[in-house]
C-alpha cells in the first residue's frame, strides 16, 4: 500500500541499494538515485529492477534529480566525504532527509572542523523544518529491549549506570582496519548511550579511545 512519498537515493550501489528497498517496502515510491557516472548509473539501475522492481530512473547529477523527479525525502548514501556537500543541497531545496552514518567525516580535516561541519549541517537542517536523521538505528529498539529485560527479569529496565556494546565489522572484500573501524560503526555506541541517558550531551574530553590494527576500544 503506498504512503504517497516520492524517494530519491543519492549512491544506491552501496548501503544505498537497501535504502531504496527498504523505502520500497514501507510503501514509498523510489522514483530515483544519484550515482557517479552514466556506466554506474546503468549498472545500478539493472540491479535495483533486479532486486525490488526498481522503475525509476538514475542521474549523475543531484540537482539535476531534484528537477526532474521531484522527491520529498532522499536518502544520502553517498561516500561520507560528500554527505556535507549532499545536504546542504538538499536542505536549501526543502525536501526531507535521512543521511547514512557518519553524518560527517573527513580524513584531511581536524576533529574541530570535522565536528563543525556536522553542527552546520544539523543547525541548517533544524532551520529548514524539514524531517532529518542519521541511521544510527540501534535506539529504535529500546523500547523491545526493554519489554524483554522485563519479562526475563521480572522487573522494569530502570535507569542505567553502564552500556556495554560489543561490534563486529563484517564486509565482502577488503577489510577494514584502524580507524575505518571507529568512523564505520562507532555512531551505533554513542547514540545508544545518549538514548540511554536521556537528556544530556556528550564531553568530548572524557572519551578515551584506543585504536588497533583490528580493534577500536
Amino acid at each position: 500500500m503506498s504512503n504517497g512519498l516520492r524517494v530519491g537515493i543519492v549512491g544506491a550501489s552501496g548501503i544505498g541499494q537497501h535504502h531504496a528497498r527498504w523505502h520500497a517496502l514501507s510503501g514509498s515510491d523510489v522514483v530515483a538515485f544519484v550515482g557517479t557516472s552514466e556506466t554506474t548509473v546503468a549498472r545500478t539501475r539493472l540491479s535495483l529492477k533486479e532486486y525490488f522492481g526498481f522503475s525509476g530512473k538514475g542521474y549523475t547529477s543531484l540537482s539535476e534529480m531534484l528537477d526532474e523527479a521531484a522527491p520529498d525525502l532522499v536518502s544520502v548514501t553517498s561516500p561520507y566525504v560528500h554527505h556535507k556537500a549532499h545536504v546542504r543541497e538538499l536542505v536549501d531545496q526543502g525536501v526531507h532527509i535521512l543521511c547514512e552514518k557518519p553524518l560527517v567525516w573527513d580524513e584531511e580535516k581536524r576533529l574541530d572542523e570535522i565536528l563543525a561541519d556536522g553542527r552546520d549541517i544539523v543547525t541548517r537542517a533544524s532551520a529548514a523544518e524539514k524531517l532529518f536523521g542519521m541511521t544510527a538505528q540501534y535506539p529504535a529498539c529500546l523500547p523491545m529491549y526493554g519489554d524483554l529485560y522485563a519479562s526475563v527479569r521480572g522487573e522494569d529496565l530502570g535507569r542505567a549506570d553502564s552500556l556495554t556494546m560489543e561490534m563486529e565489522v563484517k564486509r565482502r572484500g577488503e577489510r577494514k582496519l584502524w580507524e575505518a573501524n571507529w568512523i564505520d560503526v562507532a555512531s551505533h555506541p554513542l547514540s545508544l548511550v545518549i538514548a540511554v541517558g536521556g537528556l544530556g550531551s556528550m564531553v568530548a574530553e572524557t572519551a578515551i579511545c584506543t585504536v588497533e590494527e583490528a580493534e577500536c576500544t
